[in-house]
C-alpha cells in the first residue's frame, strides 16, 4: 500500500515545458496559483503515472506540450516494502519502469 508520495518529475507535459522536479515533504502539500498554470496537470500526471499505462497513443497526443516533445514522467513513493520509482514515456511501448529508489534495481 502507497505511504507516500516523495516526488514528481514531469518533462514536456502540456503547459509544462522543460524538465520539472516537485518534491513532496511529509505533511500536507497544498498546490496553489492562477487558473491556467498547471496544477490540474500535475495531479493528472500524478495519478496517471501510477495507474495508466504508459502505451496509449491518446493519452500522448492530450500530453504533448504545444511546443512538440516526447511527454515523460516519474513518480518516487514509499511502500510498506521499499522506495520505488515509477518512470513512463507516454506514448512508447515498453517505456515503464519500476526501479527500488534505494539499490536502483529493475523491477
Amino acid at each position: 500500500m502507497l505511504q507516500r508520495i516523495e516526488q514528481l518529475m514531469i518533462e514536456d507535459v502540456r503547459i509544462w515545458k522543460g524538465h520539472h522536479v516537485f518534491d513532496f515533504h511529509s505533511g500536507v502539500t497544498v498546490l496553489y496559483g492562477d487558473n491556467g498554470q498547471g496544477k490540474s496537470t500535475l495531479g493528472t500526471m500524478l495519478m496517471l503515472t501510477l495507474t495508466h499505462s504508459a502505451n496509449s497513443d491518446k493519452l500522448k497526443k492530450q500530453l504533448l506540450p504545444t511546443s512538440g516533445g516526447s511527454p515523460k514522467s516519474s513518480v518516487t513513493f514509499t511502500t510498506k516494502e521499499g522506495r520505488f520509482t515509477i518512470t513512463k514515456i507516454w506514448g512508447d511501448r515498453d517505456q515503464s519502469k519500476l526501479v527500488n529508489a534505494d539499490s536502483g534495481d529493475v523491477l
